[in-house]
């Protein structure tokens, strides 16, 4: 295998393995908006809970990072979740 052949296998195999990291942390994420609907976090959190190494963040902080996670997930499944299938043809 040349060394260009090898760095362009590289590529592919980083490429597939992000998309699988991705995958798996919209995953995660989905898990958290759920647990933060049932919990009912949007009302009950305060930014007197953000501490340690969270203090530098606000509730409002949080809010716009999940809105903004939705907004990623919304376009995933946008045309009958055609992104989504793209990035699950890369994970196989």
């Amino acid at each position: 295998m040349t060394d260009l052949t090898a760095k362009r296998s590289n590529f592919i195999s980083n490429s597939v393995n992000t998309v699988v990291t991705v995958l798996a942390n919209l995953e995660t994420l989905r898990t958290l908006r759920r647990e933060a609907t049932v919990l009912d976090y949007a009302k009950t959190l305060t930014d007197g809970d953000f501490i340690g190494a969270n203090q530098h963040l606000t509730k409002a902080n949080l809010v716009a990072a999940f809105g903004s996670i939705d907004a990623i997930i919304a376009l995933l499944e946008a045309s009958n979740n055609a992104h989504y299938k793209n990035l699950y043809q890369l994970k196989g």
